[in-house]
């Protein structure tokens, strides 16, 4: 097994980094996306994390997984969406999570896809809300970048 030996490419990098929400975040009602902020950072692999993205270590394929829930109110529709934010490209949006809102229960909404990503992207959680008035986005948000496959990545036995 290649331990990164001398001239013998690293072994590929594999693990998840996720963000935490820690208090409610107040939203806005409109139809402009915003940023999600995270409190909590659990870094496993991925060294480098910002408060309100991932920053992508290596070039690969990556499922990215996302939950964000508002407090309870019966008018419009909720969304989160991933950001990916590309140092030398346009920035894109990819895996929406759509859900329209409730009088009783508090309304979550799960954005999950795969996406090809490299490194130094930048992979963000942002939400929306046309409830009428401000609304709450709780504390349980949550992003998680996952590496599936290295691209480039090559071994020898």
């Amino acid at each position: 097994m290649n331990k990164g030996m001398k001239g013998w490419p690293k072994p590929p990098v594999f693990g998840t980094t996720q963000l935490f929400s820690t208090v409610a975040q107040s939203i806005a009602n409109g139809s402009s996306f915003v940023a999600v902020t995270f409190g909590s950072v659990t870094i496993g692999k991925f060294a480098n994390q910002l408060r309100n993205g991932i920053v992508v270590p290596v070039d690969g394929l990556y499922t990215l997984a996302a939950i964000g829930g508002y407090a309870a109110n019966a008018t419009g529709q909720r969304d989160v969406e991933f950001l990916i934010t590309r140092p030398h490209g346009p920035t894109v949006t990819a895996g929406r999570g759509t859900f329209p809102g409730d009088t009783t229960f508090d309304t979550y909404m799960m954005a999950l896809t795969e996406y090809v990503l490299r490194t130094g992207w930048v992979v963000s959680l942002q939400t929306r809300q046309d409830s009428g008035g401000a609304l709450n986005l709780n504390a349980s948000a949550y992003l998680s970048v996952s590496l599936v496959h290295r691209i480039g990545a090559t071994t020898r036995q």
